[in-house]
């Protein structure tokens, strides 16, 4: 309802980001999710709600609104947090932060990671420079060519749903903060060779590009679609097959 959005989501941002934060010394996934929400209008981006977003995350503790900053951080977060086989699926389809420390921090980086990728919607090249303070390039590619080159005893650690949770949310940041950008610094760092985001000139390279490895995924994740478990019905598998705009929607 458009009446109701615009007289109080300003006072719901302050809240989930500022009030809340201050009053537990923590942000929780599902308090991203909100405000993320309270930005948009029929998929339309707000600019004056975003704005507040943006001021309201940087005007926050350091170190409730922070993400990790190395792949070893990320994939720390991965193998961190156990489930069951239908929790982590339903995680990934729809991260609510579960009970466990583990389960909490990592669905809170991935929604405050969503949410700064979401800012940038409003089309203010100060956004992406702002969203992209939080997450350097070369993190998120050190991050999606760690995944990828797994070896099979460490990808025995963590759950493969989680994995496609990550990925999609770095894949829609990178596609709304570093492609979408006119900020000069931020595309001539995703166009660097070095990024190994381009598959090597010739070909015959060792590392498989970032969008090679993505590609492989897809397929991947397609087959593991197929293959899941016969158990889940209902609600539980749509939030499944959901997953597929979750992850590679940017």
């Amino acid at each position: 309802n458009w009446d109701t959005l615009s007289r109080y989501a300003k006072q719901w941002c302050k809240i989930f980001l500022a009030d809340l934060p201050v009053r537990y010394t923590c942000v929780r996934a599902s308090w991203l999710r909100l405000a993320q929400s309270l930005g948009f209008y029929r998929g339309k981006a707000l600019k004056d709600h975003l704005d507040l977003i943006e001021t309201l995350i940087q005007s926050g503790s350091v170190r409730v609104f922070s993400l990790e900053d190395s792949a070893d951080g990320w994939l720390g977060l991965l193998r961190a947090y156990r489930g069951s086989a239908q929790e982590e699926v339903a995680f990934a389809c729809q991260p609510e932060g579960p009970d466990g420390d583990s389960g909490r921090e990592l669905a809170r980086n991935l929604c405050l990671l969503d949410l700064l990728a979401a800012t940038c919607e409003k089309k203010d090249p100060a956004s992406d420079v702002f969203a992209a303070s939080y997450l350097p390039f070369s993190v998120i590619a050190n991050t999606l060519s760690a995944l990828h080159t797994l070896s099979a005893e460490e990808a025995a650690e963590m759950n493969p749903w989680l994995g496609y949770a990550l990925k999609g949310a770095l894949v829609r940041f990178v596609g709304r903060v570093y492609l979408g950008t006119e900020v000069r610094r931020l595309a001539t760092s995703i166009q660097n060779p070095m990024s190994n985001l381009w598959p090597a000139a010739g070909g015959g390279g060792t590392v498989l590009s970032l969008f090679e490895c993505l590609a492989s995924e897809l397929g991947t994740f397609a087959s593991a679609l197929r293959r899941r478990d016969k158990g889940l019905q209902g609600a539980e598998e749509r939030r499944v097959t959901s997953q597929s705009d979750f992850i590679f929607t940017a």
